[in-house]
């Protein structure tokens, strides 16, 4: 008697590569995108410049873009962002944006569990922002010469805070306003070095039931790590194990409700 044995292989879906000399299956980001099936796949972007004439929109679950490091480079072609984030379990990852003066770099907008990860974004007013997100997180990112925020989580209205979100070891300087600034609750911000902005990080306004810890804010030109209510309470932040120096406003500046605050190097 002979016995057969049976096994499922599952099928790969090979990557979609997008090259902007035609070498790829498609010249355009934005292109690649529509083509993936509404469960979503791989983009993998070869070096070049890539000039977009419109915002770059991922806008099916469970999509990778990526880059070929700085040498990816996506610049915006006229008065929008240059890239966006609309769904979830979606990621960006190793991409240099150079984007236009007035709109965002990346939004990420009513996500859940997607991430940007390892890319440089200069050139906006606000480099990198979530919009009620949740459970998204901003990794290994420089953000750089922007025009008011480096990293923003909400928008300073109840209805855009994101919750449960990371932000965790980036590098931020050179922003007009603030490094981060966070508006949003139950969010982690550790790890990342903020230098030369207005501010390192901000938590203002919604700003609840955050934990600040682990980072580095010195030299920027106004605070080191600032709360602050506008026109809601900062409520239950915790700011621990910071490293604030070299801040003229103040290394650590609080303004909010029932922070707790400690273990801190200000001297």
């Amino acid at each position: 008697m002979t016995m057969g044995m049976f096994f499922w292989v599952k099928k790969v879906v090979p990557a979609l590569i997008v090259a902007a000399d035609g070498s790829g299956d498609y010249t355009t980001i934005q292109a690649a995108i529509d083509a993936l099936p509404a469960a979503g796949g791989e983009i993998h972007i070869k070096p070049g410049t890539y000039v977009v004439s419109a915002r770059v929109n991922i806008n099916k679950d469970n999509v990778k873009v990526v880059g070929s490091g700085k040498s990816t480079q996506i610049q915006s072609g006229g008065n929008f962002g240059t890239m966006a984030i609309l769904n979830s379990y979606c990621i960006i990852d190793s991409i240099y944006l150079y984007g236009n003066s007035s709109y965002p770099g990346i939004a990420m907008v009513g996500a859940t569990q997607s991430k940007v990860i390892r890319c440089w974004v200069e050139n906006c007013n606000v480099g990198i922002f979530m919009d009620s997100c949740s459970y998204c997180s901003i990794t290994d990112c420089q953000v750089y010469s922007n025009g008011v925020w480096g990293i923003t989580l909400g928008t300073g209205a109840p209805g855009n805070a994101s919750s449960r979100c990371f932000v965790t070891t980036n590098e931020l300087y050179l922003n007009t306003s603030d490094g981060i600034r966070c508006d949003s609750d139950y969010c982690v911000i550790t790890g990342n070095l903020c230098h030369q902005n207005g501010s390192g990080i901000r938590i203002t306004d919604y700003g609840d039931n955050n934990i600040v810890a682990n980072n580095v804010c010195v030299n920027n030109s106004g605070y080191g790590i600032l709360l602050y209510e506008a026109v809601h309470d900062a409520i239950a932040n915790t700011i621990i194990n910071n490293t604030c120096l070299n801040n003229p406003s103040g290394n650590i500046s609080d303004g909010g409700t029932d922070t707790r605050i400690g273990h801190n190097i200000t001297t």
